[in-house]
Parts: structure tokens; sequence; C-alpha cells
């Protein structure tokens, strides 16, 4: 998903851009924070017994993530302008950058969301849901919001930024939900 917005960003910017890779490094920080991400699928193979412990190790790694998450997206918040000007000089392509770090944040928390309950529904063995719900949130939902928010809305790039998160929020709360039924119903069975 990150690549096709790194794509969507340069397609709608490469007149302006003298280089197409210069904004792939202002957005490697938001990508790196989610391979922490993993944690909980090591941490399931050692308390897949108890449901309790297994919600406590998701939300520990869950809060972690947050953790990063804001701190990464703070950087941008305060010193965006400053962290693009490393990579370009480009006024045209500082402006676009500076202008797409509000809908990135907005990303950046969505995915870890998402990239933390996915992970646990794998480290549960439960993969069979994901199918399903990959396919409503980005199919489904996504691509039609994307169209919606970016041409019929008028909002450009920063349309389809937006409906990324939604998507991404979309199939958060349905891993979440799945998740909590899942450990809730082995708790009780145990």
């Amino acid at each position: 998903l990150l690549v096709t917005a790194v794509m969507t960003v340069v397609y709608f910017n490469l007149h302006r851009m003298g280089q197409p890779e210069e904004l792939l490094p202002v957005m490697r920080p938001y990508y790196l924070i989610y391979l922490s991400g993993v944690v909980p699928v090591a941490l399931f193979n050692v308390f897949a017994q108890w449901a309790y412990a297994i919600q406590r190790t998701v939300f520990s790694g869950y809060h972690i993530l947050l953790a990063l998450a804001t701190s990464a997206s703070a950087a941008f918040i305060f010193s965006g302008p400053e962290i693009i000007r490393q990579f370009t000089r480009d006024p045209a392509v500082t402006a676009t950058a500076v202008s797409l770090i509000v809908p990135l944040v907005l990303y950046q928390y969505c995915d870890a969301t998402q990239i933390n309950f996915a992970n646990a529904l794998r480290g549960t063995s439960k993969v069979m849901p994901m199918v399903w719900i990959a396919f409503v949130s980005y199919v489904v939902v996504g691509m039609p919001v994307t169209y919606l928010m970016a041409f019929t809305a008028s909002m450009g790039i920063y349309g389809i930024l937006l409906s990324f998160s939604v998507s991404l929020f979309l199939a958060a709360v349905l891993f979440l939900a799945y998740f909590i039924r899942h450990t809730r119903r082995n708790r009780k069975i145990s």
C-alpha cells in the first residue's frame, strides 16, 4: 500500500519533479516503524495457551507501535519542511510533500494498528478471516473510497492518501474485533 501511495504521489507530480525518487526517503521512516509489528507473532508461540496473556502481549506491542508512530509523526509535524529540504531544494516538491504530512501521519497510525492486529491473528493461527477482511477493506471499500475522494471530491493526492487511511482503519477495526472475539472464546474454553 505504501508503494502505491508513493507511486501515486510521483505520478501526480512527475511534471514538477526532476527526480521522482526524491519523495521516497521522506516516506521511508513511516515504513520502518512497522517492522516492530512482528513482535506479537514471536510472543504467541510462548503464550499460546493463555488468552489473557496473549491479549496483554498484543496490546503491549500495540502501545510500543503507537509510541514509535507518535515520535516519527512528531518529527515530521514539527520539522517536516526542514527534513524534506534535506532531500530536495525544489519548492514545488517541498510544498507537495509538506501538504501530505497530515495524511501520512494518519496513515501511520492506521497502518500500525492494522499491522499489529493482523500479526496478532497470524500468531493465533486464525488467518482465514484475514482474507475476507483484506478483500472487504481494500477492494470493496478502499477502491471506491479512493475514487470518490481523489476524483469525485477533487482532493487529488491528498484524497488518495486519506482513502488509504480509511481502508487501513477498517481493516484494523475488523482485525481487532476478530482477535478479541477469538481470544475471548478461547479464554472461556480453557
